[in-house]
């Protein structure tokens, strides 16, 4: 087993917690990151959120940077290193083609998200005033003011499945399209987490196959691909538990501590 030093990218949402259960990481994860510093590893978030939505109880966990908005912006001990800025084209299109079929638009930058409210009837209103009461002030509407974004989030009604898809379909012209299921995430051509770990390795002379990443959904596909070790939480999609041959335990069954153990890491 080798047990030389490692950089270690994790996922936040269903991977270090899962904020539809609790808004406390696990005992144990903690432990383990803990731990890994001790030993040496570098710690990374890599993740599709983008930095205003990072809450201050993760980022006081000292990991030595963070991978953002699906590789839009990369931070390395607390200095931006690169930042992506959607142009506003592609932008006002895409709003545009959510609007045609119905759909919910995030605007996500890295000082604020940006979101106009649905009609109070609407099946999405009640999804809006979740991430309100989630984001608080950093959720402001869109028209009316400057902003600058680096990725969007759409959302949809249950029974609008035909009009999602032909969305998708047209966006994909414009976007990388990352579907989730519940909602899906428009990522500038040519970013992901992967791109931004790749700049990371470059950056700090790091060599591929001395990288880690724990991951659950499908916007992490392409970060666990390219990793020279990838694990999937034991509450991954059926794609990710397919992709990776590491599986560990899922977020709230102390699965990360398991697998730095097992890997001998820590």
């Amino acid at each position: 087993m080798d047990t030389g030093r490692k950089a270690i990218f994790f996922d936040i949402d269903g991977t270090l917690y899962d904020r539809e259960r609790s808004e406390e990481l696990p005992g144990s994860t903690k432990l383990a990151l803990k731990k890994l510093r001790e030993n040496g590893h570098r710690i990374f978030i890599c993740t599709g959120r983008v930095n205003c939505a990072v809450e201050q109880p993760l980022r006081a966990l000292h990991f030595d940077g963070m991978i953002l908005g699906c590789g839009t912006q990369i931070i390395y001990h607390g200095r931006e290193l690169y930042y992506h800025r959607m142009d506003a084209e592609t932008v006002y299109h895409l709003m545009g083609l959510v609007r045609q079929e119905g759909g919910l638009a995030i605007l996500e930058g890295k000082d604020a998200l940006y979101c106009d409210p649905p009609a109070p009837d609407s099946q999405l209103y009640a999804y809006y005033q979740k991430r309100l009461r989630q984001l608080d002030d950093l959720l402001k509407p869109i028209f009316g003011q400057s902003w600058e974004i680096s990725k969007m989030t759409v959302r949809f009604p249950k029974e609008a499945s035909e009009r999602r898809q032909k969305l998708l379909r047209r966006a994909s012209a414009w976007v990388t399209v990352i579907d989730s299921g519940k909602s899906a995430e428009f990522v500038p051509k040519g970013f992901s987490k992967a791109t931004g770990i790749a700049y990371i390795l470059e950056k700090l002379g790091i060599n591929r196959e001395d990288t880690v990443a724990f991951g659950d959904s499908m916007n992490d596909y392409e970060m666990l691909s390219f990793v020279g070790h990838g694990i999937a939480m034991g509450n991954s999609s059926e794609e990710i538990l397919a992709l990776c041959d590491d599986h560990t335990e899922s977020v709230y069954e102390d699965g990360i501590y398991k697998a730095c153990v097992r890997n001998h890491w820590i």
